[in-house]
């Protein structure tokens, strides 16, 4: 009881300070509860992004690489007496209180960040630093909420018709008379991992990082979902993927309750940046998201790094949410993001899909930005087994495929062009135009791929 009551006493005498205003303001509303405890605390840490080059500069860096080496050089520069600071009081928390300590830095460099693990001092000190702009609790978030029916055993004589969604984007036109499957393509997959002995998914895990404290470093899913979001972008059994010639670089960054840290899901965006020496995927498939008001002060946190996967010319695919009509799922919803809601069979809107007109720091969209099939969806699980799940999770994995298909047949495609492909191609099933149910309509993959092959036809002439 004395060490919390002196704990709360010092943290009321520096906000009593004439920094107090200035660093109390920096402090997500979570963390300043956090800060009640004894216990060191898990933080997010952001530093004020300092300008390194005029807009011309930046003009130039025109291709991929050279954007991600610039914000590299502007992140530490941004954060060079920063780091000097953290790397001083590195060191194994002290059980005492009142000592600033840090340990586990970990280098967010692409959204200008650390993570580490702090004493309430050093989070106070941290705050009152003018090179920092915001002090965020590390916290563990609920990202998937899926239903689904029983497994469904393997059967090799069943008909390709049971992955239904495949047949409505046309998928299997682009295989048949484009002579498209996705081979040379790489998606980025970002979920609770994949079983990489799944029959459907041996040999297209080109690479796997577990993220979760488990560490392991064989592909494995100790969940299910990322196992059936990855059958759908790439599965070669039963016909359940859109492109089974594609391969995967995955990052598991959720655990077995679909739930994740904070640093966990950023150090994963950033792997897909530069997977240990691998292809940088052309498009990341992130089935998961969390409602915009449930993450309260840290539903802008993962913005700069939808941004930074923009220079770095990724395709940020997000589920929308499934929260139903006039609901926003966070990362879908920022600007930046390119949102999938869901439909069935029928091509009619799932009522759980998420969609809005929303706003962000002033600016106005529509959210999602197209919908694929997401309802009684048939898909890989761990163990050779097979399932049907609901949901926009279900949904952003066709697209996903979509997006391999056309890198397959145009490797230079840029993200603005797949993504003005996606909508202008997509089938318009709401009003005319762009809406919040369907967004510019349901994806057209045959009709996509003939539109990148025909772009590639013009900038050749």
């Amino acid at each position: 009881m004395r060490i919390r009551t002196g704990l709360a006493l010092a943290l009321a005498s520096l906000l009593m300070s004439p920094l107090a205003a200035s660093a109390s303001s920096k402090l997500s509303a979570e963390l300043v509860k956090a800060l009640g405890s004894k216990a060191p605390v898990q933080i997010l840490v952001r530093a004020k992004a300092r300008s390194l080059a005029p807009a011309s500069v930046q003009a130039m860096a025109s291709t991929p690489d050279a954007m991600i080496a610039l914000r590299k050089r502007q992140a530490a520069d941004s954060r060079k007496e920063l780091a000097a600071f953290l790397l001083t009081n590195s060191a194994v928390i002290a059980q005492s209180e009142g000592v600033p300590h840090v340990r586990n830095l970990k280098d967010l460099w692409f959204v200008n960040a650390y993570s580490l693990e702090a004493s309430g001092e050093m989070v106070q000190k941290l705050a009152a630093r003018s090179d920092v702009e915001q002090v965020i609790l590390d916290r563990k978030v609920q990202f998937i909420k899926h239903s689904q029916a029983a497994p469904a055993p393997e059967d090799p004589n069943r008909p390709a018709g049971k992955a239904w969604g495949i047949t409505k984007i046309n998928a299997q036109q682009v295989w048949k008379k484009l002579k498209v499957n996705g081979k040379g393509a790489v998606i980025g997959h970002i979920d609770t991992g994949a079983d990489g002995t799944h029959p459907a998914l041996a040999g297209r895990i080109l690479h796997f990082k577990d993220f979760t404290t488990a560490g392991k470093t064989d592909p494995y899913d100790d969940e299910g979902h990322g196992s059936h979001t990855a059958g759908t972008i790439v599965g070669t059994k039963n016909g359940i993927g859109v492109a089974p010639g594609a391969q995967l670089i995955c990052a598991k960054a959720l655990d077995g309750q679909g739930s994740g840290q904070l640093s966990w899901l950023l150090a994963a965006m950033q792997w897909m940046l530069d997977p240990d020496g691998k292809p940088r995927p052309a498009a990341v498939s992130n089935s998961w998201g969390a409602d915009r008001d449930a993450l309260g002060d840290s539903a802008n946190v993962f913005r700069d790094a939808v941004k930074a996967w923009r220079d770095g010319g990724i395709v940020p695919l997000f589920s929308s949410g499934n929260s139903g009509p006039n609901s926003q799922g966070v990362p879908g919803a920022y600007p930046e993001s390119f949102a999938i809601g869901a439909t069935d069979s029928k091509d009619k809107d799932a009522d759980f899909s998420s969609g809005s007109n929303s706003e962000w720091d002033g600016q106005s969209f529509i959210r999602p930005d197209v919908c694929a099939p997401g309802v009684n969806v048939y898909s890989a699980a761990p163990g050779a087994k097979y399932v049907t799940m609901d949901g926009t999770s279900m949904a952003c994995p066709h697209v996903a495929g979509v997006v391999a298909l056309m890198k397959s047949a145009k490797p230079s495609a840029t993200v603005a062009d797949i993504e003005k492909i996606l909508g202008d191609t997509a089938q318009d099933l709401g009003p005319a135009g762009k809406d919040t149910r369907f967004g510019f309509g349901r994806v057209d993959a045959l009709k996509a791929v003939k539109a990148v092959k025909a772009l590639s036809a013009m900038a050749h002439r």
